[in-house]
């Protein structure tokens, strides 16, 4: 591939509309443009803040291209279809400006909404939108530019048909503004900044745009956190003018989101997150860390643990004599994982994580042993779907400290008492508020990593045409630790904390999942790992 001098062939044959004036001006790259063109690769990632014009020069070197290179093949895919027609514009737009400065009709052999053929040079152009269609399987293309990737549907699948389509040779843009954490722009990015992906990091904070700045007087004085912020980043009275207008229009929150200043601010400030990724973040600093023992629970008398790096169970916080644990299961649908989640019910520390694939009645043998393990912890499982085959086994079992709940049945309004958590949309809200509460106050302790991850691709996703907005795992993660934790955390102010000479509890609740009642349950002694139990007969609940 040829260099062609993309800054001095775009100013010197493109026009484009002025964003303050509205005039058509001559196309003179913005620094930061600039700073890209020199760094350009054949593979690159961008996180940018809004409004610095980086669709904007992709495009051009892609037309540019599209103008002087035979038989090229460029696909331009943006988020949504109003988006994707402004990028098309914009190509038409520099087409347009360069006929008019060479006093030319230029021929197109075909201009539709979507594709543009150079009839001169067989150069083709595609405009998409992401999911309506499958890009790159069966083609070869040499410029492909991914605008606004982290907000794609199924980012991951469209990756996956266009890196294969694209040449060594060819060129892969990525550029977005971030949403959050987690998700698979999130991933790239750290890759690339790692130096573990073939992509090259491009990040360009707000205050490299010229225009972002407002004229001060002498009556212009920062505060303490301003200055802490100026000296920082090295920026003047004018850029600190500007930010502070822009912090009252948006509030700071949203400036951060908007126009971040370092990359780990882009992400943390941005998305539809249910949990503060900021807060989250916190846990990964201070409360994460590995954990103490790797493995499985093995056999049902006596109950042993046995080391295994890659076993199912992570444990953080060893069960220790007369203390109160309490667990929340969520099994698994499809293509996720069983998980539960074990929380000490004094501290609301995370004590043990079990994650794993099996089917549902080997999930509840595995709860079984994992309840019994931690001093007889009260078991509350989602019984959605596949959650009745384990209820069924710790039934079955005998497990003695199963959570229920009283539901008012139709005919003369009689209470009856079911097993289990169930999750529907009043529950849900309860789960996440409550949650979000204990979280956003660091009540909880988490230690797990790959749970606190999880909560940061928790988010909330916008449903059919009525724009509904549901909590779930982002495209392409799971929510099956997320689930048990909030399940785990219902538990906490649902069992009461008990004294060590007190008997076992189960706790049941009215059909509001609010506290009801608590019954006690069977007595089981357990002597180190030797453990005999009493059943407690639990068929009149299904």
């Amino acid at each position: 591939m040829a260099s062609i001098d993309y800054k001095r062939f775009i100013a010197e044959n493109f026009d484009i509309i002025d964003k303050d004036t509205l005039e058509v001006v001559p196309f003179i790259p913005f620094p930061s443009q600039v700073k890209y063109l020199d760094e350009m690769t054949f593979r690159d990632d961008i996180l940018k803040p809004r409004q610095l014009g980086f669709s904007s020069i992709v495009e051009a070197v892609f037309t540019v291209d599209f103008l002087t290179r035979a038989n090229s093949r460029g696909v331009i895919i943006s988020h949504e279809t109003d988006a994707t027609q402004r990028l098309l514009d914009k190509v038409k737009f520099f087409l347009e400006s360069f006929a008019r400065r060479h006093g030319r009709v230029f021929t197109l052999k075909y201009n539709s909404k979507s594709e543009l053929v150079n009839s001169d040079i067989g150069s083709v152009l595609y405009v998409g939108t992401a999911g309506s269609r499958t890009f790159g399987r069966g083609d070869t293309i040499h410029n492909c530019h991914l605008s606004e990737y982290a907000f794609y549907p199924n980012p991951h699948d469209i990756f996956t048909g266009i890196s294969q389509a694209v040449p060594a040779n060819g060129r892969i843009i990525i550029e977005s503004t971030a949403n959050g954490v987690g998700n698979d722009f999130h991933k790239k990015w750290v890759d690339a900044k790692n130096g573990v992906s073939s992509f090259h990091p491009h990040f360009f904070p707000w205050f490299n745009h010229d225009k972002y700045r407002k004229k001060v007087t002498d009556s212009f004085i920062m505060d303490t956190d301003e200055q802490e912020y100026a000296v920082r980043f090295a920026l003047s009275k004018e850029q600190m003018s500007w930010r502070r207008d822009k912090i009252k229009e948006l509030d700071e929150d949203k400036f951060k989101q908007e126009y971040p200043a370092t990359d780990y601010e882009a992400f943390l400030s941005s998305g539809r997150s249910v949990f503060s990724n900021v807060t989250l973040d916190w846990y990964l600093q201070h409360t994460a860390r590995e954990p103490v023992a790797i493995g499985n629970l093995v056999g049902f008398k006596p109950i042993a643990f046995d080391t295994n790096s890659k076993g199912f169970l992570r444990v953080y916080e060893w069960p220790k004599v007369g203390e109160q644990f309490i667990i929340g299961g969520d099994v698994a649908e499809v293509n996720d994982f069983n998980c539960a989640q074990v929380l000490n019910r004094a501290t609301l520390e995370q004590a043990a994580v079990w994650h794993g694939h099996c089917d549902a009645d080997i999930f509840g043998r595995e709860l079984y042993r994992l309840g019994m393990f931690y001093n007889q912890a009260t078991v509350a499982v989602e019984r959605n779907n596949q959650g009745i085959a384990t209820l069924y086994t710790l039934r079955d079992l005998d497990y003695p400290m199963l959570w229920f709940r009283e539901r008012i049945g139709e005919v003369a309004e009689q209470p009856t008492l079911e097993l289990g958590w169930v999750t529907d949309t009043k529950t849900k809200d309860l789960l996440i508020s409550d949650a979000r509460e204990l979280i956003r106050t660091k009540s909880v302790i988490l230690n797990d990593k790959d749970t606190i991850r999880e909560l940061m691709s928790y988010i909330y996703i916008e449903q059919g045409v009525h724009g509904r907005w549901m909590a779930g795992a982002e495209s392409g993660e799971h929510d099956d630790r997320v689930m048990a934790l909030m399940i785990a955390i219902q538990m906490y102010s649902r069992v009461p904390l008990q004294s060590t000479d007190s008997n076992p509890i189960a706790h049941a609740t009215d059909e509001t999942n609010a506290p009801y009642k608590v019954t006690h349950a069977s007595q089981n002694t357990v002597s180190g790992n030797e453990i005999s139990q009493v059943g407690l007969g639990m068929e009149e609940y299904f």
